[in-house]
């Protein structure tokens, strides 16, 4: 599918670009195409050759990142340590075969995750249940996943409300569980979680 990534920067920014593999790029927006016209498809400015851009970024280089993958691993990280002054990038989240980056997430003044498996089973932990890796690397398990099933989807949480959306009658519904909800599906890191039952079944976190 193709994606639409929208970031609005300056000409003095530097873009962190995020690939499907793990492997990070640093642009500087100045280089970026100028003008009316189509502009230039990311991946022809960095080499990440036909791997799928998942994610693209500016801010401080101090802002905290929750990395992962489809394959069920995470660790933390800031901005900052993605940086490269090559236009090779340099590989940075250890990625299993068949599996991708999902986009990272901003991590705020939140105490725990949320995470989501493909086959609707939530488990929220203690977010310092996950280390710090700022050289990347592989990360440590968030859920346990059977054979075939995939990390749907990572969020923050304070505990007290957490969105979850999912197909419903062929539409798109969102459900915000409530605190005693969360509760339910409260846990340690690497466990299996438990199966989010609220109508539908969710495929997504966050709206």
């Amino acid at each position: 599918d193709a994606r639409c990534l929208e970031l609005e920067c300056r000409t003095t920014d530097s873009i962190t670009v995020l690939a499907s593999s793990g492997k990070c790029f640093t642009l500087d927006a100045a280089a970026l195409p100028s003008g009316r016209g189509d502009g230039a498809p990311v991946n022809t400015l960095v080499n990440s050759g036909s791997d799928e851009i998942v994610w693209i970024g500016i801010g401080s280089t101090e802002t905290r990142l929750l990395m992962a993958h489809s394959g069920g691993n995470a660790f933390l990280c800031k901005l900052g340590d993605l940086v490269t002054k090559t236009r090779q990038g340099k590989d940075f989240m250890t990625v299993p075969e068949g599996a991708k980056m999902l986009p990272p997430v901003a991590v705020d003044e939140e105490k725990f995750a949320a995470v989501l498996s493909s086959d609707a089973r939530l488990l929220v932990f203690p977010l310092d249940e996950i280390p710090s890796r700022p050289n990347g690397g592989v990360g440590v398990q968030l859920i346990a996943l059977p054979e075939g099933i995939a990390l749907a989807g990572i969020a923050l949480t304070d505990s007290k409300r957490l969105s979850v959306s999912g197909i419903k009658r062929k539409n798109r519904a969102i459900e915000t569980l409530d605190a005693k909800q969360i509760a339910e599906h409260q846990g340690k890191r690497a466990q299996r979680g438990k199966l989010c039952d609220i109508g539908f079944r969710p495929d997504r976190l966050g709206g």
